[in-house]
């Protein structure tokens, strides 16, 4: 398998975990911003992350952020929405660098902050998927970046 085109600032970035997706916007110098757990009580992956209702973004090299997972390009909303111009999607990604924000499996997670700051409308597909597996709870382990990810996916 290949390698990913190289992302371009303004890039949304799809890494396939088991179970879910994560979430990240490419910046520059091979650099996302995404949503972490907010502290240390709460580690990436834990089963506890997915009970914060708070994120930290952060700024990091993409690499750090894979663990090892396969990831691409996912402008998939570029379709349905008008992409932001690429300037002001750096000036906003680059004002929520360290800040906490809200989150939400249902209605703010990692795939709707970066639909947010592309387009301008917090959306996600992810939700749509859970369905019926919210109410057993399973669905719920990935909701933040863990080390585990799905091999062999695009």
């Amino acid at each position: 398998m290949g390698m990913p085109p190289r992302p371009r600032p303004g890039d949304l970035i799809e890494i396939f975990r088991i179970g879910y997706e994560h979430w990240a916007i490419y910046v520059e110098d091979d650099c996302v911003v995404h949503l972490a757990p907010p502290s240390e009580e709460f580690k990436a992956g834990s089963i506890m992350s997915v009970f914060s209702s708070r994120a930290l973004v952060k700024y990091s090299r993409l690499e750090d952020v894979l663990h090892g997972c396969s990831w691409k390009v996912n402008n998939k909303l570029d379709g349905t929405y008008l992409p932001l111009p690429v300037d002001k999607i750096i000036q906003r990604t680059k004002k929520m660098i360290n800040k906490i924000v809200q989150y939400s499996l249902i209605d703010g997670n990692c795939e709707h902050f970066v639909n947010d700051l592309r387009y301008g409308v917090s959306r996600s597909q992810q939700v749509g998927h859970l369905g019926s597996a919210m109410a057993s709870g399973s669905a719920l382990l990935g909701s933040f970046a863990s080390k585990r990810c799905t091999r062999g996916r695009p």
